[in-house]
């Protein structure tokens, strides 16, 4: 959030100057900051909005979700699940060194897959609490055979197919700006 504050300060700091230079490109790039601006202020708010917790009992799991303060619960009974997994969920590098992320990922009967931890720092970390929870689950818990679920096919809804277009529009966008204008410069030139 901080970040977008900051970015709409500066481009408006950036842009104050400018009101009667390029004005068709001028429009357009405040158009487009503002959409970054606000999309990057958007994510913020529904990171810090956002949070879930598991609750791990002899019975099974309860996963709670909050959104923006909706209430979401997902119930698992200890037959459903099937075992919990560490899957590296990202990485970066930095010089010589790599910082690896992993999630714990419990999986279900039917061959769903649940987050209930992501970005942990260390595999030991991931490891220590995958064991809280097996323990959690008491001890005559035992892995199940998974039924696998085939893989479906994502594919676009017609309306997103139909923004490609405006995708092309976009991309010429600042040059046709540009030569809008320059329309009189354009048109004030000797034949």
């Amino acid at each position: 959030m901080v970040v977008a504050l900051f970015l709409a300060g500066f481009s408006w700091l950036l842009f104050k100057g400018f009101d009667n230079f390029l004005p068709t490109t001028l429009t357009l790039a405040k158009s487009y900051t503002l959409l970054i601006v606000a999309s990057i202020f958007i994510f913020a708010l529904f990171m810090l909005a956002n949070y879930v917790t598991i609750d791990i009992s002899l019975d099974g799991m309860q996963k709670h979700q909050k959104i923006f303060g909706f209430a979401f619960s997902e119930y698992f009974p200890k037959s459903t699940i099937t075992g919990i997994t560490i899957e590296e969920s990202g990485s970066s590098t930095s010089g010589n060194q790599t910082q690896i992320w992993y999630s714990l990922k419990p999986h279900t009967i039917d061959g769903n897959n649940l987050e209930v931890g992501d970005s942990l720092a260390s595999y030991s970390h991931a490891q220590a609490i995958r064991e809280v929870m097996l323990s959690g689950l008491g001890h005559s818990w035992q892995p199940t055979e998974v039924v696998n679920k085939p893989k479906t096919k994502f594919s676009l809804p017609l309306w997103a197919k139909k923004l490609g277009g405006f995708g092309k529009i976009l991309k010429y966008s600042v040059p046709i700006a540009i030569l809008h204008d320059f329309r009189d410069f354009f048109a004030a030139l000797p034949k």
